[in-house]
């Protein structure tokens, strides 16, 4: 298992993740971040493209991005 942080990020601003998850793998690590987005999105579309310009960044316990994603990508 690895703990892994999941950062917001724009431009001009983040929320971090400060206590982050404990999963089996990055692609566990994955498979989070796309059902998150995906929960967002269909929770509330109007908000959803309010998160246009922002990225999630997904870090290791080192800090090192080992993942990002687009909140943009419609996909």
């Amino acid at each position: 298992m690895a703990r892994y942080y999941f950062h917001l990020i724009s431009w001009n601003d983040s929320i971090l993740d400060e206590e982050g998850l404990e999963l089996a793998d990055l692609a566990e690590a994955r498979v989070e971040v796309l059902n998150a987005i995906e929960e967002l999105r269909h929770e509330n579309p109007v908000a959803a493209t309010g998160w246009a310009g922002w990225r999630l960044d997904v870090t290791d316990a080192a800090g090192v991005v080992v993942l990002s994603i687009s909140l943009d990508d419609p996909d």
